[in-house]
């Protein structure tokens, strides 16, 4: 590995970590638009045309769609920070991980 890649890769998040990305998404109106994703850093990659960020997309709370691996070329990426992990409410309200449902309050 040259001392080129050493330097970018100390300065990227490691594996593991979740951030948040930004990437363009072409113009609507005039006004350009953006694409943003969170996920966990599965690796990056040197490719012959660049770097390239294994990203696996987190799913949505509401469940509305599973993750998603994504390959997302370093010169796309705009914005690119940590974020902290999702808490976790269900072992607090006593739910199951598959049962994040909101609770009713009992009627008196």
């Amino acid at each position: 590995m040259e001392n080129d890649d050493k330097r970018i890769l100390a300065k990227l998040p490691h594996p593991g970590t979740r951030i948040s990305i930004s990437i363009p998404a072409g113009r609507v109106n005039g006004r350009p638009q953006f694409s943003h994703y969170v996920g966990h850093v599965q690796a990056w990659e040197k490719r012959s045309d660049g770097w390239y960020l294994l990203l696996l997309r987190d799913a949505p709370v509401d469940g509305s769609r599973p993750e998603q691996y994504l390959e997302i070329n370093m010169t796309q990426i705009l914005r690119l920070k940590p974020v902290p992990e999702r808490p976790d409410f269900s072992a607090r309200a006593g739910l199951s991980h598959d049962a994040r449902a909101i609770q009713q309050p009992k009627q008196q």
